[in-house]
């Protein structure tokens, strides 16, 4: 009897612990109930009393479908700042957007699972329809509007027109200048000077789609806050990305449908330990959609421990997944180790760069990662730019040498655990099924009717590498590719010794629909092991399944009896 007070409270307190561990339960209709149907501020409400309660909380919705007004003060509708412990259990609701909003922005966020829901958009971010006349000489063309998209446009943000045939998607697109209306449904567009000659590949019957933004540039500039505040973002939310994250730990995205995404589906900058899961981005079924993404599917830059399992990508108008870091481009050297350096060319990304990570030295002449050393500390100066000191000065590295050529030299941020992408589907895309330029692990995925495989290089256009290292594409299968299937490369501007690497491309499957099925360039430590390549069915003046091209330490183990030979 003595002891039951104390058995008591022991009770108790392992009652408190599994309730807290089991979560905490919000149901958004109890918000809209309380708040006039006010989706904003609903949820709102909804994660601010999540954020006071212990442990974790469970935002449920019902099943349903939520619309989500335009907000004309933010590009995303919903915007989580240093939130933590959180669900967002959809049910399988669908969340229906409007054009020139994207659904969510997470900042500083940690412990954080979306998961269930499908996004889509009313009215639709895109034009789409039929090429009725071409005029190459003028760099013109007039097309028949689909039922159901209103060419409606803001001209000035006109950009990407992608051109389809039939029964498969093409690497075939350019660059509008301008949109005219001439009637209900047929439109001529223009393309800029610079892309006129690609009106010449144009034929009657093709498809097109281009994006269709409602936003003038004034209007656009209005979303952002310009305050340079130092220590903090400049920019909140931005125009890229329907799912975005900053800076975030631990995050789940699980068994999401995207059927439009009127820029990237998913954003990602600077976070660590990311799954996608299940996670689907295709044309809508049982409409005439011609388009599921018009940028990338799943961006993902400067992030570590990234895992990509058991996703759809199909109808991309852009790479479907691009793994890459962003170049810190150095300024100025302020002392032998402390530079003033500016991230990347895309205005409204801030710097995720912090103080203890390793910075990797890059010769954009040698195309070559020179050194690498720790940063000791990280000053923030404006949006995109800080003062960098590392623990030492740089060494292998000609500076003046660089800025004789009109270069400059840049750092990346080292990726300590690699990305993984597996099992994953690709059809039907317009560009790049992967797009590899940090460390990767691509296994048991399979690429069809892509213009390209995966590939592997570094991209001075973007700011985008480093070099290609610790990549490996293993048991992949690929078929009707319309580009070498499997490329690793290094571009530079000046002459390549080989470098990077490790490379291994292992046990892939590959049926030729070009003159190569593996491409490998300027890279040392190479291992290309028990793949089966496949001849093409149609007429090839060459054929070379395997391209190596200046490279050092190469392994290569023949395919069996039947197959090509490789060659080198």
């Amino acid at each position: 009897m003595n002891n039951k007070p104390g058995f008591i409270k022991i009770f108790l307190s392992a009652l408190i612990f599994v309730c807290t561990a089991l979560g905490h339960t919000l149901r958004i209709d109890d918000f809209l109930s309380e708040n006039d149907n006010d989706i904003y501020a609903s949820f709102e409400k909804a994660i601010a009393e999540a954020q006071n309660l212990p442990g974790e909380s469970i935002i449920e919705l019902s099943g349903k479908t939520y619309a989500f007004p335009p907000r004309e003060d933010s590009w995303c509708c919903l915007k989580l700042k240093d939130i933590s412990n959180l669900i967002i259990e959809g049910n399988q609701s669908t969340v229906m957007l409007s054009p020139g909003n994207n659904f969510i922005y997470l900042a500083g966020c940690s412990s954080i699972e979306i998961r269930n829901l499908k996004i889509d958009y009313s009215r639709l971010p895109f034009i789409q329809g039929r090429i009725v006349k071409a005029f190459p000489e003028d760099g013109v063309l007039l097309g028949k509007t689909a039922e159901g998209f209103s060419p409606i446009t803001a001209e000035e943000n006109l950009r990407h027109c992608a051109l389809l045939e039939e029964i498969k998607y093409t690497h075939k697109w350019f660059y509008l200048s301008s949109v005219e209306k001439l009637s209900d449904t047929i439109i001529k567009l223009k393309a800029k000077p610079e892309h006129k000659g690609r009106i010449s590949e144009v034929q009657e019957g093709m498809n097109f789609v281009f994006a269709a933004p409602e936003l003038s540039k004034k209007q656009r500039e209005k979303r952002f806050d310009t305050k340079k505040i130092r220590g903090s973002r400049v920019f909140q939310t931005t125009p890229s990305g329907v799912f975005q994250a900053a800076e975030c730990e631990n995050l789940k995205f699980s068994n999401i449908r995207h059927y439009i995404s009127p820029s990237m589906t998913y954003r990602l900058t600077g976070c660590r330990k990311v799954q996608m899961e299940r996670v689907q981005i295709l044309k809508k079924p049982r409409t005439e959609r011609l388009a599921a993404s018009l940028s990338d599917g799943m961006h993902i830059k400067d992030c570590d421990a990234v895992r990509i399992e058991s996703c759809h990508f199909e109808a991309l108008l852009d790479d479907s997944v691009n793994i890459s870091s962003m170049a810190y481009e150095v300024l100025k050297q302020l002392s032998p180790a402390v530079y003033k350096v500016r991230y990347g060319n895309i205005i409204w990304y801030d710097a995720p760069v912090k103080k203890g990570q390793t910075a990797l030295l890059f010769d954009p002449l040698k195309a070559e990662i020179t050194d690498r050393i720790k940063i000791e500390q990280v000053k923030f100066t404006a949006n995109r730019e800080r003062i960098i000191t590392l623990a030492r000065p740089p060494e292998n590295i000609d500076i003046e040498a660089i800025k004789n050529e009109g270069l400059r030299p840049s750092f990346f941020v080292q990726t300590e655990d690699p990305a993984i992408v597996t099992n994953c589907t690709f059809r039907n895309q317009m560009k790049v099924g992967i797009v590899a330029r940090t460390p990767a692990r691509i296994r048991n995925c399979d690429f069809s009717r892509t213009a390209m495989g995966v590939h592997s290089f570094n991209s001075f256009k973007f700011a985008e590498g480093p070099i290609p290292e610790d990549i490996v594409i293993r048991n992949n299968t690929f078929s009707e590719i319309l580009y070498c299937p499997i490329s690793v490369s290094r571009l530079g501007k000046g002459e390549l010794k080989p470098a990077g690497g490790a490379v291994t491309i292992d046990s892939n499957q590959i049926t030729m629909d070009s003159d190569c099925g593996v491409s490998v360039s300027g890279i040392k430590d190479v291992s290309i092991v028990r793949n089966i390549i496949y001849p093409s069915d149609r007429p090839l003046p060459a054929l070379e399944p395997i391209k190596i091209r200046n490279c050092a330490d190469v392994t290569l183990v023949p395919v069996g009896k039947g197959f090509f030979e490789l060659s080198k």
